[in-house]
C-alpha cells in the first residue's frame, strides 16, 4: 500500500476545492492507497491568510514522506507548483490525474503542466478505451 499525497488547489475556492480533494482522497483509498489530503485537516487549525508559509512548509514535509504525488486538477496553482517541484527533488513519483471529462481540454492541460520537472506519469480516469488511448498518445508526446 503506497502513501499518496493529494495535490490540489485550495485558496481560490476553499470549500469547493476541499470537497474535490476529498473525492480524490477517497479514490486513492478505493485503489488501495493511503492518502495524505491536507485539505481535510489544516483548515481546522491553521489560517491560510496569516500562516501560508507555515502551511506550505508542512505540506512539503508531507510530500517528502509520500510514495506518490497525485496532481488532481486542471491547472497548477503556485502551491501545487512548489509541491510538484519538491516531489521531483525528493524522488517522489508524480502522477497527473486527468479526468475523463477533461480529455477534450488535454492540450491546454498539458501546456499548463509543461514547466515543472518530474512528472512521471499521466493517468486518465474514465472507462472509455478510446479516451484512454488518446491520453496515452498525449502522455507519450508530452513526457518525452
Amino acid at each position: 500500500m503506497s502513501v499518496v499525497y493529494i495535490c490540489h488547489p485550495y485558496s481560490d475556492d476553499p470549500a469547493g476545492n476541499r470537497e474535490r480533494a476529498l473525492e480524490w482522497a477517497r479514490s486513492a483509498v478505493d485503489d488501495g492507497h493511503t492518502p495524505i489530503c491536507v485539505h481535510a485537516m489544516m483548515h481546522h487549525y491553521m489560517d491560510e491568510d496569516t500562516e501560508r508559509c507555515r502551511i506550505m512548509d508542512q505540506c512539503l514535509d508531507l510530500v517528502a514522506c509520500s510514495d506518490e504525488l497525485w496532481v488532481c486538477a486542471g491547472h497548477l496553482s503556485a502551491g501545487m507548483w512548489d509541491e510538484v517541484s519538491y516531489a521531483h527533488a525528493c524522488g517522489v513519483h508524480v502522477k497527473v490525474m486527468v479526468e475523463f471529462s477533461d480529455m477534450e481540454k488535454w492540450p491546454e492541460l498539458a501546456e499548463d503542466f509543461d514547466a515543472p520537472e518530474g512528472v512521471d506519469e499521466v493517468f486518465t480516469v474514465g472507462d472509455d478505451d478510446d479516451v484512454a488511448d488518446a491520453a496515452m498518445w498525449h502522455e507519450q508526446s508530452w513526457l518525452s
